[in-house]
C-alpha cells in the first residue's frame, strides 16, 4: 500500500508551497495520538480549527473522564485531571482526581472558621486531615496561638460528579477525523471527494452535522453487517479507511465506547485501487500499528 501525500491544505484548499503548514494530528494528540500521524496543513487553519472543535471536545468531562480512566498518554505525559464533584450529606465541594488504578478525593476548602474567623473544624478524607490539622497547628502555634484539638470523626458520603458531554463535538471529530484520514491515505484525491466542500465549510463554521449531505452517509457499526470492520477496544482507539469502488467507508471507534462508520462517495479515486488500512492505538504508550487492509481480509477470511 502506497500512500499519497496531499499537496492541498485539507481546509483551504491553498497549495501547501504558498503558505506556511504544518502537521494537523489525524486524531486529537490529546487523546493519545504520537506525533506521526498527522497530514500536512496550513497553520494557521490548524491552529483555527484547533480552537474552534478540538480544545472544547477535548475539554469535556466525558472526554477527560474516559481519558483519565484509561490511563490516556498525552504529550506531556499520563492524563489525571482533577474533576468538580459534591459531597452530597455535608454539601461539601470536593475534587477528584481519577487513573485506572486510583482514585483520589479531596476537600476544596478543608479548613472552616466561624462567624468571627476562628478556625473550628478541619474536614478531609484519609490522611489529609491529619496532614492538614498538622499546617495548620504548626502554623498557629508559631505565632503564639493556643491550639486545641479534638478527637477525629468519620462520616460516610456520597460525592456526585457532573460529566457534561456535546454531542455536536463528538460528530465533529467523527467527520473531521475520517475525513484527514482518508486525506492521509489518498491525499489530494481524499480532499476532493463530492462532500468535501461541505465538510469544510462545516468544520471551519461549526455548523453541526444535523443535516444529510450529498456524498456523504453514515452505518451502524455491526461486524456481522459489515465483516471487515475491526473489532472495537476498550485500551485502544480504532480508525479504519478503505476504497471500495466509488465510495470510502471510514470507521472510527474511540475508547471502545463511540463508534462511527462513515461513507464519502468520491469518484477521484480509482476504482479498482483497493487501497486500505486498520490503524489501532495504543493511547496508554503513544503508538500506533497499522495494518494492510488487504493483507488482513486475505488473513481473516482466506486463511
Amino acid at each position: 500500500m502506497q500512500r499519497r501525500i496531499n499537496t492541498l491544505c485539507p481546509y483551504t484548499l491553498k497549495s501547501l508551497d504558498e503558505v506556511d503548514c504544518n502537521g494537523e494530528h489525524v486524531l486529537l494528540a490529546g487523546l493519545g495520538v504520537p506525533d506521526s500521524f498527522t497530514v500536512n496543513a496550513s497553520t494557521q487553519a490548524n491552529k483555527d480549527v484547533n480552537k474552534l472543535l478540538d480544545e472544547p471536545f477535548l475539554s469535556m468531562g466525558m472526554i477527560r473522564f474516559l481519558s483519565s480512566i484509561s490511563g490516556v498518554r498525552s504529550r506531556s505525559g499520563e492524563v489525571k485531571p482533577f474533576f468538580s464533584g459534591v459531597a452530597e450529606d455535608i454539601d461539601e465541594p470536593v475534587l477528584v482526581k481519577l487513573s485506572p488504578g486510583e482514585v483520589v478525593f479531596k476537600i476544596q476548602k478543608p479548613v472552616k472558621h466561624d462567624q468571627d474567623n476562628n478556625i473550628n473544624a478541619v474536614v478531609g478524607y484519609s490522611d489529609e486531615v491529619n496532614d492538614t490539622l498538622e499546617k495548620v497547628t504548626k502554623k498557629y502555634t508559631a505565632k503564639g496561638f493556643k491550639i486545641e484539638a479534638f478527637e477525629l470523626t468519620s462520616h460516610e458520603t456520597k460525592v456526585a460528579m457532573r460529566l457534561e458531554m456535546d454531542l455536536n463535538l463528538l460528530s465533529f471529530q467523527f467527520v473531521k477525523t475520517a475525513y484527514l484520514t482518508m486525506v492521509y491515505l489518498y491525499g489530494d484525491d481524499g480532499i476532493n471527494c463530492v462532500a468535501g466542500n461541505e465538510i469544510r465549510r462545516r468544520l471551519l463554521n461549526k455548523i453541526p452535522f444535523n443535516s444529510q449531505i450529498e456524498g456523504l452517509g453514515t452505518l451502524e457499526w455491526d461486524n456481522n453487517l459489515i465483516p471487515i470492520l475491526p473489532d472495537v477496544h476498550k485500551n485502544k482507539h480504532v480508525i479504519a479507511c478503505i476504497n471500495i469502488g466509488c465510495d470510502v467507508l471510514c470507521a472510527i471507534s474511540l475508547f471502545g465506547v463511540f463508534n462511527k462508520v462513515l461513507i464519502f462517495k468520491n469518484e477521484k479515486i480509482n476504482e479498482s485501487d483497493l487501497l486500505g488500512c486498520v490503524f489501532n492505538i495504543d493511547f496508554r504508550q503513544r503508538k500506533i500499528t497499522r495494518e494492510n487492509f488487504a493483507e488482513r481480509i486475505l488473513n481473516n477470511f482466506y486463511s
